[in-house]
């Protein structure tokens, strides 16, 4: 038995002109435990919902797009990018929880797979999948050193194969494109002992890869560029004694860039680097001391924050321009790390994970305690439009995305305490559209 997740996922849509009038998008009452004060020209409305395997089965009775999403879809009032980005998440929904995908003419197709995850987490495109086999195996030849898995393929959002990959892996990072892919790979020693060697392990579409020596020994986040130009490689743990400086490393096209070392406390080193979609910016943090902000080349420390303490997680926004930093659950300027929103705390002591579209416009909110996490009614889901809070409803903390211009937000709520059999089991989920009322 594994640990499974069960998620509800939430799409909210700001409509930019007439309401839309499809008998699938009459608005329902929203799923508050208190009164929200939004704006009089904004409402929250449901669109779809499936509970079942069966019940989203139903709703591809007549193809891909549903109904009520095709109408959305060629809605011009709405930029193409959002409309191409909720075609890109509804797919990917229907190829993690389904392994179904449809062509350019609607025609589907099923792909058998032990999983099937995205390679790039924004926009979806393109998916890693591993195929069912019982081929796995440990520090072979033709796979990466010291990595467990098996090769697979990669396929663009229509099911079509576009390439291979030596090592199918959840942890793999793809670029945009599907054709670069970076993991860390080696040692992953976080104890005093010498451990074994860590490299920056890259992956290209042709089945290859190529290791690259890292000047640390330990474990490592890492982070990919959108084009797949710029990887970053951030040691966390460190294999070696405390007071050791922190250690990352920044490859331009493949090729080490620069290596940094970065003071600390108590010997643990960054985590969860993060490079902006267009490689403008590198963030890392550092788990107990702050946050510095390089520029691609790692030769200038563009600004540096002390304030920022135990970093778990950082996004950039799609433009690059701003900076999510949870769990303290900051919008911050991506150049300058000037705090330009500091989300509200309903819940006392609460995390504060979030995401925000383009210009910091539309902003999703995960608001948790980690004593609290597995009580659904302790956690808050929130959607804010320019910093006004306009949705709220309790659930289990999940993932969550907001489009380019925040047209759509996607929010899922899954519970890591329901035992199932199988770790891909499908994931009931909902959709809802937040418009401008004329």
């Amino acid at each position: 038995m594994r640990y499974g997740i069960v998620a509800l996922v939430v799409v909210a849509v700001m409509a930019w002109s007439e309401e839309l009038n499809s008998t699938d998008m009459e608005a329902v009452g929203t799923e508050t435990e208190q009164e929200i004060t939004a704006p009089s020209n904004i409402e929250v409305i449901e669109v779809f919902r499936a509970e079942t395997p069966e019940e989203l089965e139903a709703s591809l009775t007549d193809g891909y797009p549903m109904p009520w999403l095709a109408e959305i879809l060629s809605d011009e009032s709405i930029p193409e990018e959002d409309r191409y980005w909720l075609d890109c998440r509804i797919r990917a929904i229907l190829a993690q929880q389904m392994h179904l995908f449809f062509d350019e003419e609607g025609n589907r197709t099923s792909i058998n797979a032990d999983f099937i995850v995205p390679g790039e987490d924004y926009w979806r495109e393109n998916f890693i999948v591993n195929p069912i086999t019982e081929d796995r195996t440990w520090d072979t030849p033709d796979m990466p050193l010291n990595m467990y898995g098996e090769s697979g393929t990669i396929v663009n959002r229509f099911g079509e194969v576009i390439g291979n990959i030596a090592l199918a892996s959840r942890s793999v990072r793809l670029s945009r494109n599907g054709q670069q892919g970076i993991i860390a790979s080696g040692g992953n020693d976080i104890i005093d002992h010498p451990g074994r060697e860590s490299f920056g392990c890259f992956l290209s579409s042709d089945n290859r890869f190529n290791e690259i020596l890292l000047g640390e020994k330990g474990m490592y986040a890492w982070d990919l560029s959108s084009d797949g130009s710029y990887a970053i490689f951030g040691c966390h743990h460190l294999a070696s004694h405390t007071n050791r400086e922190a250690y990352a490393a920044l490859f331009c096209d493949g090729v080490l860039n620069a290596e940094i070392d970065l003071p600390c406390h108590y010997g643990i080193g960054p985590i969860a680097p993060a490079v902006s979609p267009e490689g403008r910016y590198v963030a890392i943090p550092l788990k107990a001391f702050g946050l510095g902000i390089y520029n691609s080349s790692l030769n200038e420390l563009m600004t540096f924050h002390d304030n920022f303490i135990w970093i778990l997680d950082l996004e950039f926004s799609p433009d690059g321009e701003f900076l999510c930093l949870s769990p303290q659950g900051y919008l911050l300027d991506s150049s300058t790390l000037e705090v330009i929103w500091d989300v509200p705390q309903t819940i006392p002591g609460a995390r504060r994970i979030f995401r925000t579209s383009r210009s910091g416009l539309c902003s999703a909110v995960w608001e948790t305690t980690l004593s609290n996490i597995e009580d659904e009614t302790e956690n808050l889901q929130k959607i804010y439009w320019n910093q006004t809070l306009i949705h709220e409803t309790r659930g289990y903390p999940g993932e969550m995305g907001v489009s380019p211009n925040g047209c759509f937000v996607l929010q899922s709520s899954r519970s890591f305490l329901i035992f199932q059999e199988h770790s891909d089991q499908y994931t009931p989920f909902a959709f809802r559209m937040v418009r401008e009322v004329r």
